[in-house]
């Protein structure tokens, strides 16, 4: 359902050519690599932002479900492409609380919402961020409704 949404799904090559049809990766010395060994795909970055902007119209054309989906697709790419605890990802975990409390559903918005905060708070560096201040106030404002 997801790659209806945003029509993109996993990356398509072309099964010709080059003689890897499917099996495991195989590193330049002929063995065997294990997805660990393989890394993050390089292009999962890029397509997060591909998301995020389908998501962003989505919202802005008031389809928040639809947006919320390309939210968390996104989210999981920056995830495996950039790391749990990057700044990026903080932000789009900001986004998902925000979109799930236009959603109606606030107390499932406080978990995104803490741990953007607390990215946040660890890049910023110190007390008084504006956008620290800002998560907060949103986590504030959902616990006193």
């Amino acid at each position: 359902e997801d790659d209806e949404i945003t029509g993109l799904g996993q990356s398509h090559h072309g099964g010709g050519g080059g003689g890897g049809g499917g099996g495991p990766l195989q590193s330049q010395h002929g063995g065997a690599l294990t997805p660990a060994a393989a890394g993050p795909d390089p292009l999962d970055e890029a397509r997060s932002y591909g998301i995020l902007a389908y998501g962003n119209q989505f919202a802005a054309e008031g389809e928040i479900a639809k947006a919320l989906a390309c939210y968390n697709k996104a989210l999981v790419l920056q995830r495996k492409s950039l790391g749990e605890d990057d700044e990026i990802t903080g932000r789009t975990l900001r986004q998902i609380g925000n979109t799930l409390v236009e959603m109606g559903q606030a107390e499932a918005a406080l978990t995104p919402l803490e741990e953007a905060l607390y990215i946040r708070q660890k890049h910023a560096g110190g007390v008084g961020d504006s956008a620290a201040v800002e998560i907060a106030n949103d986590i504030w404002a959902i616990l006193h409704e």
